[in-house]
């Protein structure tokens, strides 16, 4: 698979003053809180929307259980035992995220900063960190439970996001590059590559 060939670094044995939560598979709050409870983390800084509250929510109402289980409104109902420090990205973009996140960071006085997200993501949230954060870095990968074919899918996803990915790193004071002014093309560029790979695949 693709995602095999990215160069793809994670430090089981790090330590850091807090871990950086981004909103991407289910399973990562959990991951998360059992990294803190673990002693790896002092703080959680979690990337934050609406849809977590809801999902819980509806989830309570028809008696389902969801990945992160007690976990999904992490931000709403954080665990006593757990420091937990949440924002909502403006963009809702990795960009944004990573932009919003580190300077929650350093609000709070943080040195050491890691990053929580999964494989096929990992390289976009490591080349955004560093651009954003100056201090020590530690990258946390967490094993998503889910099928072959959407395996597939997140690894298209992270090869076809490279373009924008470029943009983020080369004009990061546009926040994204949805603008308008960049993101037409870049949309259509990644169109492209989506259909090339799946195009080999199915060949």
């Amino acid at each position: 698979m693709l995602a095999t060939l990215l160069p793809v670094v994670s430090d089981d044995d790090a330590r850091v003053d807090a871990l950086l939560v981004l909103a991407t598979k289910p399973g990562a709050r959990k991951e998360a809180v059992e990294l803190a409870r673990a002693g790896r983390a002092d703080m959680l800084i979690v990337s934050d929307s609406s849809t977590f509250a809801e999902s819980a929510a509806r989830a309570e109402e028809e008696g389902t259980e969801l990945p992160d289980g007690p976990y999904t409104d992490l931000c709403g109902r954080p665990p006593s035992d757990v420091a937990v420090v949440c924002f909502e990205p403006v963009p809702a973009t990795t960009l944004g995220e990573v932009q919003a996140g580190t300077h929650v960071a350093r609000r709070h006085g943080v040195e050491s900063l890691g990053v929580l997200t999964f494989r096929q993501h990992m390289v976009r949230a490591q080349l955004l960190t560093r651009q954003h954060w100056d201090g020590p870095r530690a990258w946390f990968m967490y094993a998503t439970d889910q099928t072959v074919r959407a395996e597939l899918y997140d690894t298209v996803y992270a090869v076809a996001a490279y373009p924008k990915l470029i943009a983020d790193l080369l004009m990061p004071e546009r926040g994204t590059p949805s603008d308008p002014e960049t993101g037409s093309w870049l949309d259509g560029v990644q169109r492209m590559v989506h259909r090339a790979i799946f195009a080999g695949a199915r060949g």
